[in-house]
């Protein structure tokens, strides 16, 4: 009895015909896409427009030291068209902070690429931003839809940036006007 009399048997053959066509076909789209470079970007440097850290409120919960956040105000203008292609499922954007030493970098990621200045905290695992500088650079992860994830970088920011110490100002006290309204009917 030969499988291709039933009509299961015929959509069976023809489902299976599909399936290595579609293999084929996963296979061939993996191997070419290895091959496509977005290419150079036209990416100015992180523009920092502060670097500032303070003292938090709270005292770390092990340590029970008073743990150092650093908040920097960046701007980024990038054209990251070239990263979008028919392959293209999604594409990561981040800053980078890097330290002094390779092995001292913070991510700070982007949450809305198309807001004018972004504003991220983080936090120093040696509990002191003092007398550090960081270079900023801008980072891109392009995932596929079928293939290797790739990665990009830009030019660091022109001139290390050092983090500033936040100046609070001391609250002043005023009078309130009930101690003035008082005063004044006691002389009455």
């Amino acid at each position: 009895m030969c499988m291709l009399n039933s009509s299961y048997g015929r959509f069976q053959a023809v489902f299976s015909r599909l399936n290595q066509a579609l293999g084929v076909l996963i296979i061939l789209v993996f191997v070419l896409s290895g091959f496509t470079n977005p290419g150079d970007l036209d990416v100015d440097p992180v523009h920092i427009y502060s670097a500032k850290y303070r003292i938090a409120r709270f005292s770390h919960a092990f340590h029970g030291k008073r743990q150092q956040y650093a908040q920097v105000n960046f701007d980024v203008d990038a054209d990251l068209t070239p990263l979008w292609n028919w392959n293209t499922k999604d594409v990561v954007v981040y800053v980078v902070a890097s330290y002094t030493t390779p092995e001292n970098q913070c991510m700070l990621s982007l949450k809305n690429v198309y807001t004018d200045s972004i504003s991220h905290p983080f936090h120093e695992y040696s509990n002191s931003f003092a007398n550090k500088e960081a270079n900023y650079s801008l980072h891109w992860t392009v995932s596929p839809k079928i293939g290797l994830l790739t990665w990009g970088k830009s030019a660091s920011s022109s001139a290390p940036v050092s983090f500033l110490p936040v100046v609070r100002k001391k609250k002043t006290t005023k009078h309130s006007s009930k101690t003035s309204n008082t005063a004044s009917s006691a002389d009455r």
